[in-house]
Order: C-alpha cells, then sequence, then structure tokens
C-alpha cells in the first residue's frame, strides 16, 4: 500500500517566522463578562458584530444570531450578582451550587428544566424577581427561550423575544435591540 503513495520526504525548508496561520488572522471580540463566561473554559467567540447573522442556510432555516447584549450589561449583571449573593449569601453552599449549576447549564452538561428546576428551589420566594434579569442576561439565544417558556409556564412574565432573533428582552430593552436590527437592514447581505 506504501508503494501506492510515496513519500514526498520531510520539508527542506523550514517555515519562515513571517508566516501567520488564518486563525490569527481572525478578530476575535471578546465576549461581555458575565457570571456566564467566567468559567476557565470560556473563551471570547469569533464571529460577527451583534445581532448579525453568521450566514444564510438553505431555503427554510432560520438565521443563526448572536446574542447583542442589553443596555448597560455591565453593570445589570454586577447587580444581578449582588442580588444572588444577597439572596443566598456570597460565601454559602447555596451560592456555590448556583455557580456550579450555572457553569454546568452554559456548558451544556445541564438541560434548561434541570437549571429551571435547581434555580426555583434555591430561590423559592425570591425567584421571580432576580430569574428575569438571569434570562435577559444569558448570553446564548437557545437557551433563552428554553428557559422563558419554562418561566412562562408557571409565573407571568412581561419579558418578550425579538421576532428577528429570538433573543429573550425587557420590555426596556426592546427599541434600542429593535435598532440594531434596523442597521442591519441598511446594508445588502452579499453572497
Amino acid at each position: 500500500m506504501e508503494a501506492d503513495f510515496p513519500s514526498l520526504g520531510s520539508a527542506t525548508k523550514k517555515i519562515s517566522g513571517n508566516f501567520v496561520k488564518a486563525e490569527d488572522k481572525l478578530i476575535k471580540r471578546p465576549l461581555p463578562q458575565s457570571q456566564w463566561n467566567s468559567g476557565p473554559d470560556c473563551e471570547a467567540s469569533v464571529g460577527p458584530e451583534p445581532s448579525k447573522a453568521r450566514g444564510r442556510g438553505p431555503p427554510g432555516f432560520r438565521e443563526r444570531f448572536v446574542f447583542n447584549p442589553p443596555p448597560n450589561f455591565q453593570k445589570r449583571n454586577s447587580a444581578l450578582i449582588t442580588t444572588v449573593s444577597d439572596c443566598l449569601g456570597g460565601k454559602s453552599m447555596e451560592f456555590k451550587r448556583f455557580r456550579d449549576t450555572s457553569v454546568r447549564f452554559r456548558a451544556g452538561d445541564l438541560k434548561s428544566e434541570e437549571y429551571f428546576g435547581v434555580c426555583s428551589k434555591l430561590f423559592e420566594s425570591e425567584f421571580t424577581s432576580f430569574f428575569p434579569e438571569l434570562l435577559v442576561l444569558l448570553p446564548d439565544i437557545p437557551r433563552q427561550g428554553e428557559l422563558l417558556n419554562l418561566f412562562k409556564s408557571k409565573f407571568e412574565t412581561d419579558l418578550v423575544q425579538c421576532n428577528t432573533c429570538r433573543q429573550v428582552l425587557a420590555i426596556s430593552d426592546v427599541e434600542e435591540h429593535s435598532s440594531s436590527h434596523n442597521l442591519d437592514q441598511d446594508f445588502p447581505v452579499l453572497g
């Protein structure tokens, strides 16, 4: 078999120090810092600007959109962490369980139903006051939708999903989010 495919031998010339891999040329846009992407396995994603589709699929398929952080994301995320810490106690076993569960959920090791159940048990009466903000700040649109459906099945909420990208939004964020899609429509999609 080896005789059918002769060896080309080893490279006689090394690649120069000026050679740059294609991956190194890509612009890496850092994700906003949040409780969701603070783990050691999280890296900045390489992708288009927020709210722009990654590309068009075959007819009948939806475009895949990238999470567009809501206004004051960093400030709101800090406030959410403070709320969680106040509810559970920053150094308590419950806080550690919430953090570990959140990391597992974001890594895909936990289903939305399980995550929702753990959160509702941990937070009991405070659950409805913090969970909507947690949903809005979760930078994973499909997971947002799953959790929103679970939340709506048990509680009243004024959270909505964007008709274009399905991102979960607080009512106060809808106008600014919608304007980001309006900007996308100003430029034609090539390809």
